[in-house]
């Protein structure tokens, strides 16, 4: 019996032992992960904790990703290698074990997994530095603490029969409609329809939509068994008679389910044009009531004339047939586009940056691109200037399309965020109250830093060539019949031997981020510039000529790495990434002074592109290759490569690897080699630009204190071997590759 007795108590502390041993080891892990469904105002969002024996300054990365269900459908995946996600995933890092998220209810992370009603979410928890991790699901309710899911809505009934006409006899907009049949099992439980609204807008138009705030907006509520009211047309702001009614039915929910806005228009009277003194050319047609009102608006700033010559009003009175008129005689306007502007800002339709197109001279065209084109002009009433200046500006095509519209708009709002520094160009002013958008630009009119490397690089091969040094560079010049600036066709050979074929090589500076299968044409693409160089016919003109003296000199490539990182880094201090850093895109000024510009791909805070947009590849960190996912950190990327083609003169990156091929060439570490000129320190801050996570890559703050000015971080260009090749640019690409087919 003793035996078995402490038999039984050495098993029993055995088991103790390792009980005790699997709380230890499991207490070292996250565990308890809990997710809770939370309402923050008109948003759901989960409340995550979880408990943890970890020193308590440990840091989290926190992963929501969406779960495809039955129940819930979102959009595609931005991810090209991800479809089967349905939008980006919630990241964050987390100090604590109790967050609630998202962060923010839309903006920055608008391209995330929305955390809606009845989706599903995997929620996961990694603990930095430590080898650990938990995951847990949660499943969205129909409704959060009151707020519910309104998914059903198509299942309400619909409004049939909507109509809406004037009746002048009584000054009324009569509204009528009949409620249509519904299927109440096919509504969640309580659910029920509960009250028809209406909201009346007098328009100015007849192509008005539906949408935005406007004074003469009228909104009420009727019971279901109501079908028609009536609106005293005196009781709407304004005096155009459009009128456009949205009818909607809402349930206990609040959920509604509307209509198709319907339009009702006061039959013509009066007709009133508006006309060009100068030509006689009919600028704008309204037509009037002359039985409701004895005045009309014009917004002249929409149609001003550009001379002196100001406008002429004319006045025809129809019967109420429509058949005879009596037309009256003609009142002439002076040209009111500057008080417009006023009236502009009055209503809060425009800012002080705001001019009218008719304080624009028009000149030459200096670039165009798929936006429209680039012109150099004179303006005169530019904010903070009081004389004419000369300037860059970039006017949108005409027809275009509705993201275009909204894109330049978007470019021009960036521009205004920026503000003004020295190395960045300045946006002076813009005209967005009428077609064609504009934007007016500070013109810098020594043309690009990329053309200006280019140049020097030509310089330096012209004279090693006239000096003939070295009996390798002679020879490698022979092989292209002594042409400077040409030195593809000797040493360059080590390039030309890596290119497979010439279609398997582009020099495409932008490609369709989201086609991975189709390469582009060798077809440069053409992108704005708010420079250039002036034509033959303009250098007698004292507008933008330029003296550059172009010289090859060391400091003064340390000195344009250092400008741009100080424009950079403003961008940075706002949460502006660029997206489209690279030397061509970087203007140089008479006093070599560098502008930053083309902000078309701008946006603020980190970035998800969803569209098929053209981009700059060889420019791309890893992550905006892979994910489409533009930060100040990709930015940081980007300064790296234009680092690399300061030190080469222009030189095309990754010269040997064809597009379809880069991405794997950077997953495999793989990178620009080191240019003979560059400095191990500064090839150095490249690679820390070119590292794979974007969290350790260096700030433009920390850039900016490292480009110091008593450091050397670019060699004397004498001090390089006369048998130094440089990369070549991609022009030699462009011509290797046509002389190779």
């Amino acid at each position: 019996m003793e035996a078995t007795r402490k038999g039984v108590n050495l098993l029993l502390m055995v088991y103790t032992v390792l009980l005790i041993a699997g709380k230890v080891r499991g207490a070292e892990e996250p565990y308890g992960l809990m997710v809770t469904p939370v309402r923050s105002d008109q948003h759901v969002k989960l409340h995550i904790w979880w408990n943890s024996s970890l020193p308590d300054d440990t840091n989290y990365a926190v992963t929501i990703t969406h779960v495809d269900s039955e129940k819930c459908t979102l959009k595609d995946s931005p991810f090209q290698n991800q479809k089967h996600i349905k939008c980006a995933p919630i990241v964050f890092g987390a100090e604590t074990n109790n967050v609630t998220t998202p962060s923010d209810d839309g903006g920055v992370f608008k391209h995330t997994c929305p955390i809606q009603h009845h989706c599903t979410y995997s929620v996961k928890v990694e603990a930095l530095n430590f080898p650990l991790s938990i995951v847990g699901l949660v499943e969205v309710p129909d409704c959060v603490e009151g707020l519910c899911s309104c998914h059903y809505t198509e299942h309400l009934p619909a409004l049939v029969n909507t109509s809406a006409i004037i009746d002048r006899a009584t000054n009324k907009l009569i509204v009528t409609w009949t409620l249509g049949t519904y299927n109440a099992s096919e509504l969640p439980v309580n659910v029920t329809p509960k009250t028809i609204s209406i909201g009346v807008r007098r328009g100015t138009n007849n192509d008005l939509g539906w949408g935005g705030q406007h004074s003469s907006v009228v909104e009420l509520t009727f019971p279901l068994a109501s079908g028609t009211h009536s609106f005293d047309i005196d009781h709407f702001a304004g005096s155009k008679y459009v009128f456009v009614v949205q009818l909607k039915v809402l349930d206990t929910r609040d959920c509604e389910r509307a209509a198709s806005p319907i339009r009702a228009t006061e039959p013509k009277r009066k007709i009133e044009r508006i006309r060009s003194a100068l030509t006689g050319a009919i600028l704008c047609t309204d037509t009037v009531n002359p039985t409701f009102t004895d005045t009309n608006t014009f917004h002249v700033d929409e149609f001003a004339s550009k001379d002196s010559s100001g406008l002429l009003l004319t006045m025809v009175f129809l019967d109420s047939s429509n058949n005879c008129e009596r037309s009256m005689p003609s009142i002439k306007l002076m040209n009111y586009s500057a008080r417009s502007n006023v009236n502009a800002r009055a209503r809060g339709d425009a800012d002080y940056l705001e001019v009218p197109h008719s304080c624009l001279r028009i000149g030459r065209e200096i670039g165009k691109g798929a936006f429209g084109r680039v012109f150099m002009a004179s303006a005169v009433k530019l904010p903070g200037f009081s004389g004419p200046k000369i300037v860059a500006i970039k006017q949108l095509k005409k027809c275009s399309s509705s993201d275009e519209f909204d894109e330049f708009l978007d470019e021009i709002t960036m521009m205004k965020k920026v503000g003004k520094h020295p190395n960045i160009v300045a946006l002076l002013g813009c005209c967005t109250i009428k077609e064609p958008l504009t934007m007016i630009m500070e013109y810098v009119g020594c043309g690009d830093l990329l053309e200006y490397l280019r140049k020097i690089r030509a310089k330096h091969l012209a004279k090693a060539h006239q000096l003939e040094i070295g009996a390798q560079l002679e020879n490698a010049n022979s092989a292209q019949n002594a042409v400077p600036g040409n030195n593809i066709f000797g040493p360059m050979v080590k390039y030309l031997d890596l290119l497979h074929t010439s279609s398997s090589t582009s020099d495409a500076s932008y490609i369709t981020q989201t086609d991975n299968t189709t390469r582009p044409s060798v077809t440069e693409t053409t992108y704005t510039m708010l420079s250039g160089t002036m034509g033959d016919e303009d250098n007698a003109s004292a507008l933008g000529t330029c003296s550059l003296e172009y010289v090859l000199d060391h400091k003064e490539l340390h000195n344009f790495a250092k400008q741009i990182a100080f424009g950079m880094e403003h961008l940075e201090e706002l949460q502006i990434t660029h997206r489209d850093l690279a030397a061509r895109n970087i203007l140089i000024d008479e006093r070599k002074t560098l502008k930053i510009s083309d902000f078309g791909l701008s946006r603020t805070g980190i970035y998800v592109n969803t569209r098929n947009k053209k981009v700059p590849l060889r420019w791309l960190s890893v992550e905006a290759m892979r994910d489409n996912l533009y930060s100040n950190k990709s930015d940081v990327w980007a300064f790296g490569i234009v680092l690399w083609e300061i030190g080469t003169l222009g030189g095309y990156p990754y010269p040997s690897v064809s597009n379809h091929e880069l991405f794997a060439y950077l997953q495999a570490g793989k990178r620009l080699e080191r240019p003979e000129n560059c400095t191990t320190e500064v090839y150095d801050l490249m690679l820390q630009c070119w590292r794979e996570d974007p969290n350790e890559r260096p700030s433009f703050k920390q850039i900016s204190k490292h480009l110091q000015p008593h450091k050397k971080i670019y060699i004397d260009f004498n001090e390089i071997q006369p048998t130094y090749v440089f990369p070549p640019t991609s022009d030699q690409i462009r011509l290797a590759i046509a002389n190779n087919k």
